[in-house]
């Protein structure tokens, strides 16, 4: 994090041309189930700063926040206590930052303009499970959370995106985006994120 806060300070000195900004986001939710009772829901947000040293070339800096937040309420019986798990939550949280180039295969001023992003992400992943307890027979119960757990990795992304220009300032983004441990190629396609989001140019 050091590193990243460092190269923000250090190159708009270098920077030799404009600077991009975009915001994007992704929404999902599953429903499942035989009562339809049972669904996932995950959100994600992606935020990168691009100074583009010359005409298509940037270095790009980036922050991630994705949440996976899976929610069944099917019961079950712990053995030999007399009570029930009728449903437990579990949430998994992504953030990362990263730091990388940017190419675009297009000038600024076309309308649409192809661009891909390869760097060095860092993941911190936190995973934690609740269950809803009770006494079998019984309506209502309590929550007992399991601790939570946390995994960092040294990791790549790589982002495949097209913006469609609006103005002289502004466009509209599409993208996919990967985020994977570091040299494990094999796992590039385990976390696609297809997303749309703005860009502003300043």
């Amino acid at each position: 994090m050091k590193i990243i806060i460092s190269i923000i300070l250090f190159i708009p000195s270098v920077c030799l041309s404009f600077v991009e900004t975009d915001l994007n986001f992704v929404y999902d939710k599953q429903i499942f189930g035989a009562a339809r009772d049972n669904f996932q829901v995950s959100r994600t947000y992606n935020l990168n700063l691009a100074w583009y040293l010359t005409g298509r070339t940037a270095l790009e800096v980036g922050y991630g926040l994705g949440t996976i937040r899976t929610t069944e309420n099917s019961s079950y019986e712990i053995d030999g206590t007399g009570l029930e798990i009728y449903g437990h939550e579990n949430t998994v949280k992504n953030i990362y930052y990263s730091v990388g180039i940017r190419q675009s295969f297009a000038a600024r001023s076309s309308f649409l303009r192809p661009m891909i992003s390869l760097g060095y992400a860092k993941q911190e992943i936190t995973d934690q499970t609740s269950y809803k307890i009770r006494v079998i027979g019984q309506q209502e119960g309590g929550t007992l959370e399991q601790e939570a757990e946390l995994m960092e990795s040294d990791s790549v992304f790589a982002t495949l995106a097209l913006t469609i220009r609006l103005s002289q300032f502004f466009s509209i983004k599409t993208s996919v985006q990967t985020v994977f441990p570091g040299f494990e190629f094999e796992k590039a396609r385990d976390d696609l994120k297809y997303m749309a989001g703005i860009m502003w140019v300043f």
